[in-house]
Protein backbone atom coordinates (compact mmCIF):
# COMPACT_ATOMS: atom_id res chain seq x y z
CA UNK A 1 0.00 0.00 0.00
CA UNK A 2 1.30 2.98 -1.06
CA UNK A 3 0.72 5.82 1.22
CA UNK A 4 1.24 2.93 4.34
CA UNK A 5 5.10 2.96 2.91
CA UNK A 6 5.28 7.12 2.66
CA UNK A 7 3.58 7.07 6.14
CA UNK A 8 6.22 4.37 7.32
CA UNK A 9 9.09 6.33 5.70
CA UNK A 10 7.63 9.77 7.65
CA UNK A 11 7.38 8.37 11.11
CA UNK A 12 11.13 7.32 10.70
CA UNK A 13 13.34 9.05 13.04
CA UNK A 14 15.28 11.42 11.28
CA UNK A 15 17.71 13.49 13.42
CA UNK A 16 20.26 15.14 11.70
CA UNK A 17 21.18 15.60 8.40
CA UNK A 18 23.00 12.22 8.00
CA UNK A 19 20.00 10.73 8.20
CA UNK A 20 18.17 12.31 5.61
CA UNK A 21 20.45 12.17 3.01
CA UNK A 22 20.97 8.61 3.59
CA UNK A 23 16.94 8.71 3.16
CA UNK A 24 17.38 10.51 0.01
CA UNK A 25 20.21 8.62 -1.44
CA UNK A 26 18.65 4.78 -0.86
CA UNK A 27 15.16 6.37 -2.62
CA UNK A 28 17.38 7.42 -5.10
CA UNK A 29 19.56 4.36 -5.99
CA UNK A 30 16.07 2.32 -5.83
CA UNK A 31 14.38 4.72 -8.26
CA UNK A 32 17.21 4.57 -10.83
CA UNK A 33 17.72 0.87 -10.43
CA UNK A 34 13.81 0.01 -10.51
CA UNK A 35 13.11 2.24 -13.45
CA UNK A 36 10.15 0.30 -14.85
CA UNK A 37 8.43 1.83 -11.29
CA UNK A 38 9.44 5.40 -12.68
CA UNK A 39 5.67 6.69 -11.48
CA UNK A 40 5.50 5.43 -8.45
CA UNK A 41 8.83 6.17 -7.29
CA UNK A 42 7.81 9.67 -8.61
CA UNK A 43 4.58 9.59 -6.87
CA UNK A 44 6.75 8.70 -3.61
CA UNK A 45 9.33 12.01 -3.83
CA UNK A 46 6.27 14.28 -4.68
CA UNK A 47 5.19 13.19 -1.58
CA UNK A 48 8.39 13.14 0.38
CA UNK A 49 8.90 16.90 -1.00
CA UNK A 50 5.73 18.04 0.04
CA UNK A 51 6.30 16.54 3.75
CA UNK A 52 9.83 18.51 3.80
CA UNK A 53 8.47 20.64 6.39
CA UNK A 54 7.79 17.69 9.05
CA UNK A 55 10.87 16.22 8.50
CA UNK A 56 12.81 19.36 8.97
CA UNK A 57 10.85 20.12 12.77
CA UNK A 58 12.48 16.79 13.84
CA UNK A 59 16.18 18.10 12.55
CA UNK A 60 16.24 21.93 12.41
CA UNK A 61 17.38 23.99 15.50
CA UNK A 62 18.40 27.18 15.46
CA UNK A 63 20.22 29.26 18.70
CA UNK A 64 21.60 32.55 19.22
CA UNK A 65 25.21 32.33 19.80
CA UNK A 66 27.51 34.79 22.05
CA UNK A 67 28.21 37.44 18.84
CA UNK A 68 24.97 37.81 19.24
CA UNK A 69 24.03 36.02 15.57
CA UNK A 70 21.51 33.32 14.93
CA UNK A 71 22.73 30.03 13.75
CA UNK A 72 21.12 27.05 12.15
CA UNK A 73 22.66 23.43 12.61
CA UNK A 74 21.09 20.19 11.20
CA UNK A 75 23.50 17.71 13.14
CA UNK A 76 26.25 15.26 11.85
CA UNK A 77 26.36 14.96 7.93
CA UNK A 78 27.47 12.19 5.47
CA UNK A 79 31.29 13.74 6.17
CA UNK A 80 30.95 13.29 9.78
CA UNK A 81 31.12 16.95 10.26
CA UNK A 82 28.38 19.80 11.38
CA UNK A 83 25.86 20.73 9.11
CA UNK A 84 25.35 24.54 9.89
CA UNK A 85 25.04 27.70 8.63
CA UNK A 86 25.25 31.24 9.93
CA UNK A 87 25.31 34.21 11.61
CA UNK A 88 22.03 35.36 10.49
CA UNK A 89 20.33 38.64 12.10
CA UNK A 90 17.44 37.64 12.97
CA UNK A 91 16.37 33.89 13.64
CA UNK A 92 13.21 33.70 11.03
CA UNK A 93 16.54 34.54 8.27
CA UNK A 94 18.38 31.69 9.85
CA UNK A 95 15.45 29.02 9.91
CA UNK A 96 14.48 29.66 6.31
CA UNK A 97 18.07 29.12 5.02
CA UNK A 98 18.18 25.64 7.34
CA UNK A 99 15.13 24.84 5.26
CA UNK A 100 16.61 25.54 1.90
CA UNK A 101 19.88 23.51 3.05
CA UNK A 102 17.95 20.76 3.95
CA UNK A 103 15.07 20.51 1.65
CA UNK A 104 13.97 17.04 0.17
CA UNK A 105 13.29 17.95 -3.52
CA UNK A 106 16.76 20.45 -3.40
CA UNK A 107 18.88 17.09 -2.00
CA UNK A 108 17.16 15.04 -4.49
CA UNK A 109 18.02 17.40 -7.31
CA UNK A 110 21.40 17.95 -6.57
CA UNK A 111 21.53 13.70 -6.91
CA UNK A 112 20.28 13.88 -10.05
CA UNK A 113 22.91 16.46 -11.41
CA UNK A 114 25.63 14.86 -10.03
CA UNK A 115 24.57 11.37 -11.82
CA UNK A 116 23.49 13.26 -14.95
CA UNK A 117 26.76 14.94 -15.11
CA UNK A 118 28.77 12.23 -14.14
CA UNK A 119 28.55 9.94 -17.83
CA UNK A 120 32.12 9.86 -18.47
CA UNK A 121 32.48 7.76 -15.64
CA UNK A 122 32.81 4.52 -17.26
CA UNK A 123 35.82 5.43 -19.26
CA UNK A 124 37.60 7.35 -16.39
CA UNK A 125 37.56 4.14 -14.64
CA UNK A 126 38.84 2.22 -17.86
CA UNK A 127 41.65 5.08 -17.64
CA UNK A 128 42.31 4.86 -14.08
CA UNK A 129 42.67 1.01 -13.99
CA UNK A 130 45.36 0.95 -17.29
CA UNK A 131 47.02 3.89 -15.84
CA UNK A 132 47.86 1.91 -12.39
CA UNK A 133 48.56 -1.43 -14.41
CA UNK A 134 51.06 0.07 -16.41
CA UNK A 135 52.76 1.60 -13.26
CA UNK A 136 53.22 -1.78 -12.15
CA UNK A 137 53.94 -3.39 -15.17
CA UNK A 138 51.42 -6.29 -15.39
CA UNK A 139 51.29 -8.78 -17.61
CA UNK A 140 48.37 -10.52 -17.32
CA UNK A 141 47.43 -14.28 -18.80
CA UNK A 142 45.11 -14.92 -21.84
CA UNK A 143 42.55 -15.96 -18.73
CA UNK A 144 43.50 -12.83 -17.13
CA UNK A 145 42.41 -10.28 -19.52
CA UNK A 146 39.07 -12.49 -20.69
CA UNK A 147 38.02 -12.08 -16.85
CA UNK A 148 38.89 -8.05 -16.86
CA UNK A 149 37.39 -8.08 -20.16
CA UNK A 150 33.69 -9.44 -18.77
CA UNK A 151 34.43 -7.54 -15.88
CA UNK A 152 34.59 -3.88 -17.63
CA UNK A 153 31.24 -5.26 -19.32
CA UNK A 154 29.49 -5.45 -16.49
CA UNK A 155 30.74 -2.52 -15.11
CA UNK A 156 29.37 -0.72 -18.20
CA UNK A 157 26.30 -2.77 -18.32
CA UNK A 158 25.57 -1.45 -14.36
CA UNK A 159 26.96 1.96 -14.91
CA UNK A 160 24.51 1.69 -18.31
CA UNK A 161 21.17 1.15 -16.38
CA UNK A 162 22.22 3.75 -13.52
CA UNK A 163 22.36 6.75 -16.37
CA UNK A 164 19.47 5.51 -18.47
CA UNK A 165 17.49 5.22 -14.80
CA UNK A 166 18.58 8.23 -13.82
CA UNK A 167 16.88 9.79 -17.27
CA UNK A 168 14.00 8.02 -16.21
CA UNK A 169 13.55 9.56 -12.97
CA UNK A 170 14.81 13.31 -14.28
CA UNK A 171 11.64 12.83 -16.54
CA UNK A 172 9.04 11.73 -14.11
CA UNK A 173 10.37 14.46 -11.33
CA UNK A 174 9.41 17.38 -14.86
CA UNK A 175 6.28 15.72 -15.46
CA UNK A 176 5.08 16.10 -11.57
CA UNK A 177 6.59 19.40 -11.44
CA UNK A 178 9.37 18.81 -9.18
CA UNK A 179 12.21 19.95 -11.80
CA UNK A 180 12.11 23.46 -13.56
CA UNK A 181 12.11 23.56 -17.19
CA UNK A 182 15.62 25.39 -17.08
CA UNK A 183 17.16 21.89 -15.34
CA UNK A 184 15.13 19.91 -18.25
CA UNK A 185 16.40 22.24 -21.13
CA UNK A 186 19.83 21.90 -19.97
CA UNK A 187 19.53 18.10 -19.85
CA UNK A 188 18.81 17.87 -23.96
CA UNK A 189 21.68 20.94 -24.22
CA UNK A 190 23.88 18.69 -22.84
CA UNK A 191 22.45 15.05 -24.68
CA UNK A 192 21.89 17.10 -28.36
CA UNK A 193 24.01 19.71 -28.97
CA UNK A 194 23.25 21.04 -32.55
CA UNK A 195 25.18 20.45 -35.36
CA UNK A 196 27.43 17.39 -33.51
CA UNK A 197 28.68 15.00 -36.27
CA UNK A 198 30.14 12.67 -34.01
CA UNK A 199 27.29 12.00 -31.94
CA UNK A 200 27.64 9.17 -28.94
CA UNK A 201 25.55 6.17 -28.95
CA UNK A 202 24.71 6.80 -25.01
CA UNK A 203 24.07 10.45 -25.17
CA UNK A 204 21.21 9.51 -28.00
CA UNK A 205 19.57 6.65 -26.40
CA UNK A 206 19.23 9.11 -22.74
CA UNK A 207 17.50 11.68 -25.16
CA UNK A 208 15.30 9.26 -27.08
CA UNK A 209 14.64 8.02 -23.29
CA UNK A 210 13.82 11.66 -21.93
CA UNK A 211 12.06 12.84 -24.68
CA UNK A 212 9.33 9.44 -24.41
CA UNK A 213 9.24 10.53 -21.25
CA UNK A 214 8.33 14.01 -21.17
CA UNK A 215 7.32 14.92 -24.67
CA UNK A 216 3.53 14.28 -24.07
CA UNK A 217 3.81 17.38 -21.71
CA UNK A 218 5.71 19.27 -23.85
CA UNK A 219 3.61 18.53 -26.18
CA UNK A 220 0.28 19.63 -23.90
CA UNK A 221 -1.26 15.69 -24.56
CA UNK A 222 -2.72 13.95 -21.40
CA UNK A 223 -1.74 10.25 -21.39
CA UNK A 224 -3.23 7.71 -19.43
CA UNK A 225 -1.13 5.39 -17.03
CA UNK A 226 -2.32 2.02 -17.00
CA UNK A 227 -4.43 1.14 -13.19
CA UNK A 228 -3.89 4.84 -12.49
CA UNK A 229 -7.24 7.13 -12.54
CA UNK A 230 -6.15 10.89 -13.83
CA UNK A 231 -7.12 12.92 -11.18
CA UNK A 232 -8.05 16.67 -11.53
CA UNK A 233 -6.07 19.01 -8.74
CA UNK A 234 -8.87 21.52 -7.24
CA UNK A 235 -5.95 23.98 -6.61
CA UNK A 236 -3.81 25.16 -9.69
CA UNK A 237 -0.49 25.76 -9.46
CA UNK A 238 0.36 28.97 -10.83
CA UNK A 239 2.09 28.07 -14.19
CA UNK A 240 4.94 29.55 -15.24
CA UNK A 241 6.67 30.10 -18.59
CA UNK A 242 8.54 26.84 -20.04
CA UNK A 243 12.25 27.66 -21.36
CA UNK A 244 11.70 24.55 -23.48
CA UNK A 245 9.82 26.22 -26.37
CA UNK A 246 7.79 24.72 -29.17
CA UNK A 247 10.54 25.39 -31.35
CA UNK A 248 12.97 24.40 -29.18
CA UNK A 249 11.17 21.50 -28.85
CA UNK A 250 11.03 20.48 -33.26
CA UNK A 251 14.53 21.06 -32.76
CA UNK A 252 15.20 18.34 -30.86
CA UNK A 253 13.58 16.19 -33.16
CA UNK A 254 14.79 17.57 -36.13
CA UNK A 255 18.30 17.17 -35.07
CA UNK A 256 17.72 13.64 -34.00
CA UNK A 257 16.36 12.93 -37.62
CA UNK A 258 19.63 14.71 -38.77
CA UNK A 259 21.95 12.28 -36.94
CA UNK A 260 19.87 9.04 -37.99
CA UNK A 261 21.02 10.27 -41.67
CA UNK A 262 24.22 10.17 -40.96
CA UNK A 263 25.43 7.06 -41.95
CA UNK A 264 27.49 4.70 -39.88
CA UNK A 265 27.78 7.35 -36.94
CA UNK A 266 25.07 4.91 -34.63
CA UNK A 267 24.03 1.55 -34.38
CA UNK A 268 20.90 0.22 -36.12
CA UNK A 269 19.47 -0.42 -32.62
CA UNK A 270 19.47 3.14 -31.48
CA UNK A 271 18.53 4.65 -35.15
CA UNK A 272 15.29 2.23 -34.65
CA UNK A 273 15.01 3.82 -31.41
CA UNK A 274 14.81 7.01 -32.94
CA UNK A 275 12.30 6.51 -35.80
CA UNK A 276 10.18 4.60 -32.92
CA UNK A 277 9.85 8.07 -30.88
CA UNK A 278 8.85 10.17 -34.11
CA UNK A 279 6.20 7.16 -34.97
CA UNK A 280 4.90 7.51 -31.30
CA UNK A 281 4.91 11.09 -31.33
CA UNK A 282 3.08 11.01 -34.99
CA UNK A 283 0.15 8.93 -33.07
CA UNK A 284 -0.09 11.55 -30.10
CA UNK A 285 1.89 9.14 -27.70
CA UNK A 286 -0.32 6.48 -28.07
CA UNK A 287 1.70 2.79 -27.47
CA UNK A 288 0.72 0.30 -30.28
Amino acid sequence: NFAKIVKQILDLKIENQKCLQTMVDLVFEKAIMQAYLGDVYGDLCVRLSESTNKLQEKLLKVDKKNNGGFFWSAGENLEGKEENGGPFETKEEALKDGKRQTNFKRLLLTKCQLEFMNEDRYEALIKAEDEEAAKKKEELTDDEKRLKKVQRESKRKEIKKKMLGNINLIGELYKKEMLPSVALKGCFEKLLPPGNDNPEEESIEMCCKLLTSVGPKLDGVEVKVKGKKNKKKKEKKKKTASLVTPELIESYYAELLRIKSLKGKLPARVNFQILDLIDLRKSKWKHR
